[in-house]
């Protein structure tokens, strides 16, 4: 029998117990993956609801319902869409926010879960430390549109009127605070123009007091702004973004008209409670982006004029920082406050 001297079972018995402990540390790690794997590997086993925080029949309801409705094929199960209007957005992302059932609640919104927080100066959840980012589904870009009636043609022959005549020229968006909002009162800054902002609660509205002579020029969606190109009632001078828009090909961007810093555009994009393992945030961001070469969500997109995008979720949740520098720089600057 071998004796071991006392400095040797001292330099043993600590490389035993380093083992040991390593072995115990690593069993908890070991339990989590297998049980995020077999989340995600049994998901769905039952409905998914999505959180849709706008009253329904809007743009981002209705495509929030198509994808629904592929995703429960897909999934085969239910998947419901709840509508949950209110402050800005703040109530149903909320809704999400506090939920404790992974992957199965999830915000289906736009670009109002990061304004509104801004807009409001308080919010209940914080956007980037309780929600977790999914996938941006697609980009919407907006426009700027007069009446044609108006000797206006380009935009260049727009901002040339309005500095001329400082404080008679106003124009309408659909919303305080809205990106249409926020981006036309960066605008006005760059170009130091004298122009009155005149808030509509939605583009209906505003587009109503556009062609019937109440307020001279307006920022719209784009499909909005096609539908009164064709009959003659509207102008079109500009769109935001980096691309032209598929339905007004004619009309330049912001930036190809002379003025850059108008390319900003709105987003819709999905998230998920804040706890959502990783492995269940990267399978439902593949399920997600997969609905978007189908052709029902091929042919919403095209409808309702949204780029499709897709993006993993790291690539969205940095997507997001840039986007809040960028919309909550505008909200501070200029004090603007949600009504």
């Amino acid at each position: 029998m071998t004796l071991l001297t006392s400095t040797q079972r001292l330099s043993t018995q600590p490389t035993a117990r380093r083992k040991l402990l390593a072995l115990l540390a690593a069993a908890p790690l070991a339990l989590a993956g297998t049980a995020a794997l077999a989340q995600t590997g049994d998901y769905p086993n039952r409905p998914v609801t999505f959180v849709v925080p706008f009253p329904a029949g809007g743009n981002l309801d209705v495509f929030a319902r198509a994808v629904a409705q592929q995703l429960s094929e897909t999934w085969k199960q239910s998947v419901v869409v709840d509508n949950r209007p209110g402050a800005g957005g703040m109530i149903g992302a909320d809704r999400v926010a506090k939920s404790r059932d992974e992957g199965y609640t999830l915000l289906f919104t736009n670009t109002s879960v990061i304004q509104a927080p801004a807009l409001y100066g308080k919010s209940p959840y914080d956007p980037f430390k309780d929600l977790a980012p999914i996938t941006q589904m697609g980009t919407v870009a907006i426009g700027l549109a007069i009446r044609s009636s108006s000797p206006v043609k380009t935009m260049q022959d727009y901002v040339k009127v309005v500095k001329a005549e400082p404080g008679k020229h106003a124009y309408a968006s659909y919303g305080v605070g809205s990106s249409a909002h926020l981006l036309m009162e960066g605008f006005k800054d760059r170009q130091g123009l004298d122009l009155q902002h005149v808030g509509y609660k939605g583009e209906g509205p505003a587009m109503t007091d556009l062609l019937g002579g109440n307020i001279e020029a307006g920022l719209f969606s784009e499909r909005l702004i096609a539908v009164q190109e064709k009959t003659g009632a509207v102008r079109p001078l500009a769109v935001t973004g980096t691309l032209r828009s598929s339905l007004l090909p004619n009309t330049p961007t912001f930036r190809e008209a002379g003025f850059a810093g108008m390319e900003p555009v709105g987003w819709y994009g999905v998230f998920a409670p804040a706890n959502t393992p990783k492995a269940l945030a990267a399978r439902l961001s593949r399920d997600f982006n997969a609905t978007l070469t189908k052709p029902d969500i091929q042919a919403k997109l095209r409808d309702f004029v949204v780029r499709g995008t897709g993006t993993t979720p790291e690539e969205f949740s940095t997507l997001l920082v840039t986007e809040d520098k960028i919309w909550r720089g505008l909200i501070d600057k200029f004090g603007i406050k949600a009504e």
